[in-house]
């Protein structure tokens, strides 16, 4: 928003319910504090969106995707795409815990990991030859995730309150395929 020239600061208190429900970490849609690991949630729900092409968390009206968020679990990768690694899938699972202390605690560390299964899959491909393949694909999506990660797309700064938002996500794609030389 502007404001006179100046950019408006939006701020939440905690048991206000602010974001898109569909994207929100548990402690956000309660009304809790946030903090980097809620953005992190986020970044979990666009990754499942971009592999499965669904919503980790379903439902008809907002009320049900808040129960769904609150007490459903995801269906599994696998559902709808069979050759996703496993690795692929706890990630997922790790990065949409329903306990904060269970989740990746900073992006730098959920980082790490996509890099790592990103360097298996482009081996993989190596060894196997191909290339145009599915495979080609899931790597692209992973490196996507690993470039946000690594350049704190969704960094939230200590004893900031905000809310969450997919924004982040898809300006990281679209930046990332930018500078690879995609159109977007």
């Amino acid at each position: 928003h502007r404001a006179s020239g100046s950019f408006a600061r939006v701020t939440t208190q905690p048991g206000v319910l602010m974001g898109t429900v569909s994207y929100m970490s548990p402690e956000q849609a309660r009304g809790l504090e946030v903090d980097e690991r809620s953005d992190l949630f986020s970044l979990g729900v666009v990754m499942y969106e971009l592999l499965t092409g669904r919503a980790p968390f379903e439902g008809q009206t907002t009320g049900d995707i808040l129960v769904a968020l609150l007490s459903g679990e995801p269906r599994p990768l696998a559902r709808y795409e069979t050759k996703l690694p496993e690795a692929l899938q706890r990630i997922i699972d790790r990065a949409l815990a329903k306990q904060v202390e269970q989740r990746y605690q900073t992006a730098r560390e959920l980082g790490a990991e996509l890099k790592r299964l990103k360097e298996e899959l482009e081996f993989a491909a190596r060894v196997k030859g191909r290339t145009g393949s599915k495979d080609d694909i899931l790597t692209l999506m992973v490196g996507v995730a690993v470039d946000a990660a690594e350049h704190s797309t969704f960094d939230t700064r200590r004893n900031v309150k905000r809310s969450t938002a997919p924004g982040g996500a898809s300006s990281a794609l679209r930046g990332w395929l930018r500078r690879r030389g995609n159109a977007v």
